[in-house]
């Protein structure tokens, strides 16, 4: 009677699950068969009662397993009771778990979906070497994976996800990208980003300017004391320049100042200097430095004798006519007329 239950089966199945018939192989053999659609039998197939003293093994798997799971859903069950049985495996070998051992008519009308990440299912078909039946028949499907309802954090090589999914190790992406919150996808890798600065514009390699506003260093007022911390002030940054002990002496080119001011090397000070004056013999001769430097500037000075005619200056002194002018005196007392120059030197 088995061919009738198939015919009527073959009858009520879309053209789709009847394009493939796919049999338990005979003996001690195992054949993978990869697909969605199709009927299972034993090895002799529809028309057939099966063989004695078989011990086949079919593994199922889908097409793609990251979508679907391989079910299988039983028409017809006939199997000598308790001496020959199917065995179902929830995997892809007989070491998986074992779902269901079908035995006479059990089984029949029911339905068994793969829950494994092969989404695979393994069927062993055992008969002994004395009596048989009509056999099995079950259609083969494909089941879409059921939505998540997990709620925590996942994990991907790590125990202890800190976040909804944290990933210990690299993440591959063939196609698509990331989706940021925003909206945004990104599906190439981010550009290496240059910031530079020119005057008072502030840019990005890849575009996108900031305008800073200017320098004011100079009109700055400071909050705080400048601490060097036994550093030195230089143009620079080398070990020289300006070096001021925790005692407030200043040293120029020393790191070891001795006194309020200590300078390593010449000093150099502007001088200024008056025209030449000639003065007859024994007369005395002036000259007006108009400086704007206040009442009564303290001044170093000397007279340089530069011409002929033997002079020689006696004496000189200088007097302060008003906030901007200094008057200089210099006499000559030798009996011949001479040439004077002199010179001054501003002291604060």
């Amino acid at each position: 009677m088995k061919h009738v239950y198939l015919l009527l089966l073959g009858l009520l199945l879309p053209l789709a699950l009847r394009a493939q018939t796919i049999l338990i192989p005979t003996g001690t053999g195992t054949t993978t068969v990869t697909g969605c659609s199709g009927t299972v039998y034993d090895a002799s197939g529809p028309n057939s009662d099966y063989l004695t003293g078989n011990y086949g093994v079919l593994v199922l798997r889908p097409t793609d397993a990251a979508t679907g799971r391989v079910s299988l859903t039983f028409s017809l069950v006939q199997i000598e009771q308790n001496y020959d049985f199917l065995y179902i495996y929830d995997g892809g070998s007989t070491s998986s778990p074992l779902l269901a051992a079908l035995t006479g008519t059990t089984g029949q009308g029911q339905t068994f979906t793969a829950t494994n990440v092969l989404g695979a299912l393994t069927l062993y078909f055992v008969t002994d070497a004395s009596s048989n039946a009509e056999g099995f028949a079950a259609t083969l499907s494909c089941v879409p994976l059921p939505a998540s309802t997990y709620v925590g954090n996942v994990g991907v090589g790590t125990t202890l996800p800190l976040e909804k999914l944290q990933v210990a190790g690299t993440i591959y992406s063939s196609q698509g990208g990331l989706r940021f919150p925003d909206g945004t996808l990104q599906s190439t890798a981010a550009l290496t980003q240059r910031l530079s600065l020119a005057g008072t514009t502030l840019s990005l390699s890849d575009g996108g300017t900031v305008t800073l506003p200017g320098d004011n260093l100079g009109n700055h007022a400071a909050a705080f004391n400048l601490r060097l911390n036994g550093h030195w002030l230089s143009n620079d940054g080398a070990n020289a320049g300006v070096r001021i002990d925790n005692n407030g002496n200043v040293g120029i080119g020393t790191a070891t100042p001795q006194a309020r001011l200590h300078v390593n090397g010449s000093v150099r000070q502007d001088s200024y200097n008056s025209d030449l004056l000639t003065i007859a013999a024994g007369s005395t001769g002036s000259f007006d430095w108009q400086h704007n430097l206040g009442y009564q500037p303290a001044l170093m000075v000397v007279v340089d004798q530069t011409g002929g005619g033997g002079g020689e200056y006696v004496s000189h002194s200088y007097e302060h006519l008003s906030n901007n002018l200094t008057r200089f005196y210099v006499r000559n007392s030798r009996g011949t007329n001479a040439v004077f120059r002199l010179r001054w030197i501003r002291v604060n």
